[in-house]
């Protein structure tokens, strides 16, 4: 099951996220966010094998679980509280972008409506060639979920294409373009910086290891 399809599972964002403000958790407590301890069991299990979360698991006379985030598992956890704070306030300055050859981008009044039923789910991949977007449809209905990626035009030049739309230009295009998140990504294909996979640290194009957990950067 890839991380997707974890993620999708009911409970499964609340348990990344309750992990993120902890060091560690053990079972009992995340009876807080999920109702039963056979949930948390199935539910764990699938996001271990996911690499997301570790389990260390000891036998004292009963049977002893505690859960923490591997550093993949926090990379997802920490994108996936970004897109709900922006989901929240999509108009919070700290989500504009503020470094060095990250320009913040005026997006059209279409655009601007279609935000709010948007939400960028930034995983783990978002740094290899793409991310991964949830549209609400307006009025309601089930979510649909698709990739925009980073590809060549016909020009050769390395562009945000959307594959709802197959179209380099769509809607969709234009509001990842606001995400500093992807803003990144593409300087990382251009060859201006080098992303972590992991922690998301930029680092120089030159640089073979992340100068922020150590990570080898590809």
């Amino acid at each position: 099951m890839d991380i997707l399809d974890v993620l999708s599972q009911k409970y499964a964002t609340s348990m990344l996220l309750f992990l993120l403000d902890r060091s560690n958790a053990k079972q009992y407590e995340l009876l807080d966010i999920i109702p039963s301890n056979m949930t948390i069991e199935k539910l764990s299990k699938l996001m271990e094998e996911a690499g997301l979360i570790e389990i260390k698991r000891k036998f004292a006379g009963h049977r002893y679980y505690s859960f923490s985030l591997t550093p993949k598992g926090r990379a997802v956890a920490e994108q996936l509280k970004k897109a709900q704070e922006i989901a929240e306030n999509p108009d919070a300055e700290k989500h504009e972008p503020a470094k060095q050859d990250i320009q913040k981008i005026e997006i059209t009044e279409e655009a601007t409506k279609r935000v709010a039923d948007l939400r960028l789910l930034f995983h783990v991949n978002v740094m290899d060639d793409h991310v991964t977007i949830e549209e609400i449809p307006q009025g309601g209905g089930r979510p649909r979920i698709f990739n925009v990626y980073v590809k060549r035009n016909g020009h050769g030049d390395f562009r945000l294409w959307c594959e709802q739309d197959n179209s380099f230009d769509c809607v969709h295009v234009e509001v990842a373009w606001t995400y500093p998140e992807v803003q990144r990504m593409m300087m990382h294909y251009r060859g201006k910086t080098k992303i972590c996979p992991y922690c998301h640290t930029e680092n120089d194009s030159d640089a073979l290891f992340c100068k922020h957990c150590g990570a080898k950067l590809e």
